[in-house]
Parts: C-alpha cells; sequence; structure tokens
C-alpha cells in the first residue's frame, strides 16, 4: 500500500464490518407510584396522646418515692428512702422487718402490675398511630390497668389510714400514678376496643 498524506506509512487498516442497522431502545417502564400513607383517625391519635401521657404518669409512680413523705425521707411502692445531708439509701419493703405484709404485697404487685401497664400502653399508642389497632393487645392492657389500679388505690389507702397515717405526708407521686392508670383505663375501654375491633362510633 502506497503511502498518502492521510496514511504517511503505508499500514493497511484491516476491514470492518458494515454498521448494525439503528433500532429504537425498549420503552423504560413507568417508576411504580409511591405508597399514600392513609390518614390517622383523630379519635386514634387522641387516644394515643392520652396512652403515652398515662405511661409517662405510670413511670412517676414506680421511679418516685414521694408516695409519701415524712421530713427528708419518701415512701413508694418499694419501699423507704432515707435521705441524709450527702446521699439517700432505700431499704425493700421485704427487709423492713417491723413494716406489715400488706406493704411489701401491694407495693411489689403495683409495680409489677405498672411495668406491664406501661409496656402494653405504649404498644397500644404506637399501633393506633400506625392505623393498626387490631394488634393492640385490649384484653391484657385492661387486665393489667385493673391490677394496678386496685394495688396502687389499696396501697395508697393502706398507707393514709392505717397506724403510718397520722405521721405521714401525702405525696405526689401516687396521685399521678393513680390517675394514670384511671385515664389509661378509660381510654383502653372506650376507645382502644373500639378502634380494635374496627367500629364506628
Amino acid at each position: 500500500m502506497q503511502p498518502t498524506p492521510e496514511n504517511p506509512y503505508g499500514l493497511q487498516r484491516p476491514p470492518f464490518p458494515p454498521p448494525a442497522p439503528w433500532t429504537p431502545p425498549a420503552p423504560v417502564p413507568p417508576l411504580p407510584q409511591p405508597p399514600v400513607a392513609t390518614a390517622v383517625d383523630s379519635s386514634a391519635r387522641t387516644a394515643a396522646i392520652v396512652l403515652f401521657a398515662s405511661a409517662a404518669a405510670m413511670l412517676v409512680g414506680i421511679a418516685s418515692f414521694s408516695w409519701f413523705s415524712k421530713g427528708d425521707n419518701g415512701v413508694g411502692l418499694a419501699g423507704v428512702q432515707e435521705c441524709f445531708s450527702r446521699a439517700c439509701h432505700t431499704t425493700m419493703w421485704s427487709d423492713l422487718k417491723r413494716a406489715p405484709g400488706e406493704y411489701a404485697l401491694l407495693g411489689y404487685v403495683g409495680l409489677l402490675a405498672l411495668l406491664g401497664s406501661i409496656g402494653l400502653s405504649i404498644h397500644a399508642g404506637v399501633v393506633l398511630l400506625q392505623n393498626q389497632a387490631a394488634k393492640a393487645k385490649v384484653r391484657a392492657l385492661n387486665a393489667f390497668l385493673g391490677i394496678a389500679a386496685f394495688a396502687t388505690v389499696s396501697f395508697w389507702m393502706r398507707l393514709q389510714f392505717g397506724e403510718l397515717g397520722h405521721r405521714l405526708t401525702v405525696g405526689y407521686a401516687g396521685i399521678v400514678a393513680i390517675a394514670g392508670v384511671i385515664a389509661a383505663g378509660a381510654v383502653a375501654h372506650r376507645s382502644v376496643r373500639r378502634l380494635a375491633a374496627g367500629g364506628v362510633r
């Protein structure tokens, strides 16, 4: 092959295959539409808010020793807390040999019932906000709330009107906890049960 200005070295190019005929690309399928979030019913939202607030109130009853007080000392469901200048010491009911047995029984039952009520109340509130009210454990919630109401009210009345009542001052924790139990019970009975059954008021 003779050199040319376009090919000064006289190289021979290999033969190229003819270009393939042009074909239009395959159509792109449309993107799926994002799921539309279902609006939460106003009654379900209200019930969830009340359940969350009630759970917070019941948590106060568990953590606080301000059911009753005497000076710097406090009484709670778990036992007695004695506070000094720099620290506080907690003594469980089971370690107080002179305390009546009802204090330990009602206090510990109240603690366990409140813990169960808090967990089930939060669970019910979450499923209500997710429009899945049927997943709420209504029977278990009502059972724990019933036990909590009996134990906490009995504990409060036993201390208030018992032999130690004249030496103790009523605190806020018991009232807050009992109010939370009552509020959660009312919502569970009236709203959560209806929403879980799919009824319309």
